[in-house]
């Protein structure tokens, strides 16, 4: 009986480790200096949304991480109540402002996964403009997200599996000048 409870907790505590790579990638300063993403709580929302969707079409490719794939959504949903809350959401409305995140959530899924799949880097960082960049963003900041993403992309499917199943994730390095093809080990 006790093996059951332990097999259900060893997605959540993985994804919980993966989440918290995303979480730190998603915050790091190249994004909001060096290709000048808003730093405003709803572009910091978007980039989190983009790597959580990387990781999740990379987790869903392999069908024994399915559990994980749905533990990761979950540890996001789980944040964004902490967030919503933390930042003075009355109790009764947490759940109304939930089911919209959920609705942008999915909404940007659906998205990503409609540009991504086979889609050049340019018309990528297009839809990535529209919902990274309000006023548009220039057209090197959008290219350098999009490249950046692609080499997300191409890291994520060249992990092994094993690691991932363990929570760990390797994010492409950032520089100040640029996203580099060196990758750092986050997690």
């Amino acid at each position: 009986m006790l093996a059951w409870f332990t097999n259900r907790r060893q997605p959540r505590q993985t994804a919980h480790k993966l989440y918290g790579s995303i979480v730190a990638q998603a915050r790091e300063p190249w994004f909001y200096r060096r290709i000048n993403v808003p730093d405003t709580l709803e572009c910091r929302f978007e980039i989190l949304v983009l790597h959580v969707y990387v990781v999740l079409d990379r987790l869903r490719s392999d069908e024994t991480c399915a559990p994980l794939a749905q533990a990761l959504v979950d540890g996001f949903f789980d944040d964004m109540d902490v967030i919503h809350r933390e930042l003075g959401v009355a109790d009764l409305k947490v759940p109304k402002n939930m089911h919209r995140t959920a609705g942008v959530f999915y909404e940007r899924l659906d998205h990503y996964a409609k540009a991504f799949a086979g889609a050049s880097e340019r018309s990528a960082g297009a839809l990535l403009a529209s919902c990274v960049f309000p006023d548009g963003g220039e057209s090197d900041d959008i290219n350098a997200l999009g490249g950046y993403v692609t080499e997300l992309h191409k890291s994520l499917e060249q992990q092994d599996p094993v690691a991932l199943k363990q929570g760990h994730v390797t994010f492409p390095k950032l520089t100040e000048q640029q996203a580099s093809t060196s990758v750092r080990e986050a997690g």
